[in-house]
């Protein structure tokens, strides 16, 4: 049995507004692609940090900020062209990594949800949390273009890529409801 230590789960929402002044001033920040997102694109950043809370989900807002303490499943909800950024923390140096197990609706030949990311491997962009810590806390981030109307279930599982046959060590599943933003 591998004893894995979990600290919380968070999902990290962040709304940029379309009518901000200051998106001129300060326009958003380039996504992990090399792309800026579109003004007024509405950003979604979901954070779920590498545990699991169980029980119901606790939501808190702060200076536009939605966090959202919650368990190994979620649900979150988006509007057609949003960029959906989910991030996982997990330890570097320990042969673990998460990758998106599954989406049905990207079997569809117009996918609601447009990966970023290299999908043939399933795995995102790893980048340090603190680079002065070696074998420390990564974030591995996938990037996904919100395109159309609809449900999406993502499941991420944290695996080491050499163990054939073994469960995975941690599981998360997110449900992203989307819809067409309203005048649209």
């Amino acid at each position: 049995m591998r004893n894995i230590l979990l600290s919380t789960t968070a999902i990290l929402i962040l709304v940029s507004t379309s009518c901000n002044k200051d998106n001129a001033a300060n326009p958003p920040a380039e996504t992990i692609t090399g792309r800026t997102p579109i003004a007024p694109q509405r950003r979604i950043i979901c954070q779920l940090r590498d545990t699991v809370t169980g029980g119901e989900s606790k939501i808190t807002t702060s200076n536009g900020v939605d966090t959202v303490q919650l368990g190994s499943t979620t649900t979150t909800n988006a509007n057609v062209g949003d960029l959906l950024r989910v991030e996982l923390q997990m330890s570097s140096g320990t042969g673990f990594e998460w990758k998106v197990a599954s989406d049905a609706s990207n079997a569809s030949p117009a996918p609601i949800l447009l990966p970023q990311f290299n999908w043939s491997n399933g795995t995102g962009t790893i980048t340090p949390v603190n680079a002065q810590k070696p074998g420390g806390s990564v974030l591995c981030i996938f990037e996904f273009d919100v395109s159309q109307a609809g449900t999406s279930v993502l499941t991420f599982n944290l695996a080491r890529s050499w163990e054939k046959g073994v469960p995975p060590a941690d599981k998360r599943v997110l449900t992203v409801n989307v819809v067409k933003p309203s005048g649209s």
